[in-house]
């Protein structure tokens, strides 16, 4: 769930004209094994006219965890695919980004106790200082994450679209 939300019930959102002319699609956010700790219930992302990231849905931990390993494997053509261990609690007490932390609602640090975290729409958070790089992140972009818990595993796909119109 951690560097899920930040980088996941099946979705494929309706395409909304957003920032300086570009648009996110969501193609697919989902868990990807039937016994996944994590488990994502049409999450989404849109990115506004004003240049504004907006959260909805919920992502569940169904059991709590103590440790999380994550095997990564991020695709964002041209750009090499990246492919990587990383010690996920680690990651969470060194995170720095506490806009991103906010939107996705983070823990802060392992143990993580269950819960059911939902996208809420007054956490928004502004892109426009992005808003001239934006052609530099079109395309599409993969993600797949595969945790190891203390207490089972998750897994996660994630796959974007960032279009002009």
């Amino acid at each position: 769930m951690i560097i899920v939300c930040m980088l996941c019930t099946t979705l494929v959102i309706e395409a909304v004209e957003g920032c300086n002319g570009y648009k996110l699609i969501v193609n697919r956010f989902e868990d990807c094994i039937p016994n996944s700790l994590v488990k994502i219930n049409k999450f989404d992302l849109v990115l506004d006219n004003n240049c504004y990231v907006i959260p909805s849905g919920c992502i569940t931990t169904t059991k709590g965890f103590t440790t999380a390993t994550v095997h990564y494997i991020v695709s964002k053509p041209p750009i090499p695919t990246l492919e990587g261990d990383e010690n996920a609690c680690s990651y969470l007490r060194d995170y720095k980004d506490a806009r991103m932390a906010s939107l996705f609602q983070l823990p802060k640090q392992c143990p993580v106790s269950a819960n059911k975290v939902c996208g809420d729409a007054s956490k928004k958070i502004s892109v426009s200082q992005y808003k001239s790089k934006l052609s530099l992140f079109a395309g599409n972009l993969s993600m797949k994450l595969d945790f190891t818990h203390d207490t089972g595993v998750s897994c996660i796909n994630l796959h974007l679209t960032l279009k002009k119109n």
